[in-house]
């Protein structure tokens, strides 16, 4: 059995479902092992950061892949 891991840069997250080219092609049985970052696109690193002054709602909830 197959396995990848893959961890995206930045620049490799999607941040809308459809319209985005594939990271990689993989054949069927293969086992991703896949990472991401939090909703808010890890800008809240403290108790003390507001969403509000933070997060950038064009880059929420990013996504890995597609695969």
């Amino acid at each position: 059995m197959d396995v990848i891991e893959y961890t995206p840069t930045r620049g490799q997250y999607a941040y809308t479902f459809g319209g985005v080219a594939s990271a990689m092609r993989v054949r069927p049985g293969t086992v991703l092992r896949l990472w991401s970052e939090d909703a808010f696109n890890g800008v809240l690193r403290s108790v003390d950061d507001l969403s509000s002054a933070k997060v950038d709602l064009r880059f929420v909830n990013p996504q890995t892949g597609p695969f």
